[in-house]
């Protein structure tokens, strides 16, 4: 009876344990996905708002000196080109100083004291971090890129309280050549500050370099509709219960199935996203 006591008694402790790692992993951060980008990230299937914020650079320790390039060249669009939204193009390689961020890092810093800032104004809603990793000149120089970073967001300006905080993430390093960016996407976070926090480069320590930076926001153009200005002439049975054969068409059915989340009307029995199938 002991024996069969004590195994009752440690099933329920490890029952116990594992509902408490359940609860702390619901109360941590989520981690941020990096999704493939491919030729035409924006499209079909989404639209993309590009956000403007202003750009700093903080360091946890020493001083920083831009040696080629400038702050603001990671967010003025210099070096990108192409067709689509911003995110579609790519940064182009070269010696152009316009088109990148080289700095110095002096005093004992160190990549890893490095904090890429960015100021919204206010707080705004968005989902997607676009970057494109130093790439000028040669292999040797494009070591200085970011390697692993945490992304960081914040209402406050010196993110003592994040609302949000990545995993390490890491960023492909940057070839010599023209380069799409890498997109990191994760769930809609409205923050007023966001914060690149370098953990490490691909190089030499006393470097740091960066190409261009994007945050952004994708909505679906799949979003049913919601105005109701927008939503389609309905038949009679709209106050009781709805069926197929109170519509002429597939496409009428539809038009009320996009138009109320949640298929009130039960016109897709099978939850499939189309709406009476036998209908012509």
């Amino acid at each position: 009876m002991k024996q069969i006591f004590l195994r009752s008694f440690q099933a329920f402790v490890m029952t116990v344990l594992l509902m408490l790692s359940i609860v702390a992993s619901l109360t941590s951060y989520p981690d941020i996905a990096l999704a493939q980008t491919d030729s035409n990230i924006s499209s079909p299937g989404s639209q993309v708002e590009i956000l403007h914020p202003t750009a700093f650079v903080n360091l946890n320790n020493g001083s920083f000196t831009p040696n080629f390039g400038a702050v603001a060249n990671i967010f003025n669009g210099n070096g990108l080109t192409g067709s689509g939204t911003e995110l579609d193009q790519l940064h182009v390689a070269g010696g152009n100083s316009a088109n990148f961020l080289s700095a110095k890092l002096n005093h004992c810093a160190t990549a890893a004291d490095v904090n890429f800032d960015f100021d919204f104004g206010s707080p705004v809603l968005f989902n997607t971090l676009a970057l494109w990793n130093y790439n000028a000149f040669n292999t040797t120089a494009t070591n200085r890129g970011i390697k692993d970073f945490i992304l960081v967001l914040s209402n406050n300006s010196d993110f003592s309280d994040p609302v949000f905080e990545s995993s390490t993430l890491t960023l492909p390093k940057g070839p010599a050549t023209n380069i799409p960016a890498t997109i990191f996407s994760f769930p809609n976070v409205e923050a007023q500050f966001a914060r690149i926090d370098v953990v490490s480069n691909y190089g030499p320590t006393s470097l740091i370099g960066l190409s261009e930076v994007r945050f952004a926001k994708m909505v679906s153009n799949t979003t049913p509709i919601s105005s109701p200005d927008l939503q389609p002439e309905l038949p009679n049975c709209v106050n009781s219960d709805c069926n197929c054969s109170d519509f002429s068409t597939q496409a009428e059915a539809q038009q009320v199935l996009d138009a109320f989340p949640g298929d009130p009307h039960r016109l897709d029995r099978d939850k499939d996203g189309i709406a009476c199938e036998s209908l012509p």
